[in-house]
């Protein structure tokens, strides 16, 4: 998959790289993929690339994508 594009697996790493953990549901909606088999199959590969960590219902970048640490939380 390409990271920067503008597919699915591009939206999907430009959603997390904010560094914290999504709702799994919420980002697949906001990534166009309302087909269940098709957003396992982009996260199982990505998982297996170690770029994500994703349980049952969250997912986040894997610290392999920081290299000099996650991105800290501005507060307004």
């Amino acid at each position: 998959y390409k990271l920067g594009g503008s597919g699915m697996a591009g939206l999907l790493f430009k959603m997390l790289l904010d560094g914290q953990v999504h709702d799994r549901q919420a980002v697949s909606s906001n990534i166009g993929c309302t087909n269940k088999g098709t957003i396992a199959v982009l996260l199982s590969k990505l998982k297996k690339s170690q770029v994500i960590e994703y349980d049952r219902n969250t997912i986040r970048l894997s610290d392999k994508c920081f290299p000099y640490g996650r991105p800290s939380i501005q507060s307004p």
